[in-house]
Formats: structure tokens, sequence, C-alpha cells
């Protein structure tokens, strides 16, 4: 099921068919450095991920990490939507390009079209975490209007991550 839109493209639901590019996404170095492993090493385990974990995301908050594939070609780009954490309050804005869609505006784009899609909703306020050392993810953040608020500690976590939260009027 599509769930928003841009120009260039097509943000929808994971299927079990999104596997092989998953399990690349999830094992790429830049994302284990950045993001953290997700208990994903094979395709089977990515297909379980997407049976187990995204999809019931859908059905339990009507959102989650979505499919992100390039309008016209249809190849599979990476993943953006919002993550419910224990530890955070608020619904956080989650990206994350394999490397060939890197370098586009792709992660902007595709956070932007989520970011949107949960205001239309009244979904807010929406947040982020990022890994302090992530300056792309950083920048892509601040377009969207999130600044750092401080570091967290997410349950379970080993490092501390940067809470982005939207700039208040007075700030």
């Amino acid at each position: 099921m599509i769930v928003t839109e841009t120009e260039r493209l097509v943000i929808r639901e994971m299927e079990v068919g999104d596997a092989v590019p998953l399990h690349a996404l999830l094992t790429d170095a830049d994302f284990l450095r950045n993001i953290g492993h997700r208990g994903v090493d094979t395709v089977a385990e990515a297909e379980a991920a997407i049976v187990e974990r995204y999809r019931p995301a859908y059905a339990r908050h009507g959102d989650g990490m979505w499919a992100v594939v390039e309008r016209g070609s249809g190849a599979w780009v990476g993943m953006a939507g919002l993550v419910r954490r224990p530890g955070i309050d608020h619904p956080d804005i989650g990206f994350a390009l394999l490397p060939a869609g890197r370098g586009k505006g792709y992660a902007r784009e595709a956070a932007g079209a989520v970011s949107a899609w949960a205001t239309a909703r009244g979904i807010a306020p929406v947040v982020a975490i990022v890994n302090p050392e992530n300056a792309a993810s950083r920048a892509v953040l601040a377009g969207l209007g999130l600044v750092p608020d401080r570091p967290i500690r997410l349950p379970g976590g080993d490092a501390d991550v940067l809470l982005y939260v939207p700039v208040t009027p007075e700030g």
C-alpha cells in the first residue's frame, strides 16, 4: 500500500519481497556504524523482520518504517517512517538509504514526506534521534526544522544519541 509520494519517490508499506534490499541496507557498514545492528544478518531474518516487526507496526499505529522506492523505476532506495520507541515520548522520524540512493537528496525528500504525512494526521510533535557523528543525517534533520535538544540513552542502548526536537516559537 502506498503511504505517500513525492516528485521522485514512492513511500509504501514494506512487503515480504523487500527482504533482499532490506537485508542489504541493514547490513551496510554505514548503517551499522550510524544506526546499529538490528538483529538482521540474513535475508531470512530480513523477511522475518518485515513480517514480525514492520508490518505489525502498521496495524498497531497506522505508521512505521516504510520502503522508499524510486518513482518510475521502482528501484528500492531505502526506508523512512515513524518509530515508536521506549524512552522517547513521541514518535521519531527515521530514514536510511542504500549507498546507491545517497547523495541525491532522497533522504531529505523522504523524511520531509514522512514529516508532512505525520503533520497532516495530527501526529505531533515528531522528534528524531541521531548518532552525534552522523553529519549527513543531522543536516537532513535541520532541514526538517528539528534542532538538537540533548543527548539521551535509549533503554538497552550502549551509547548516547542526540534527541532532535521541533524548533519552538521562542527559540
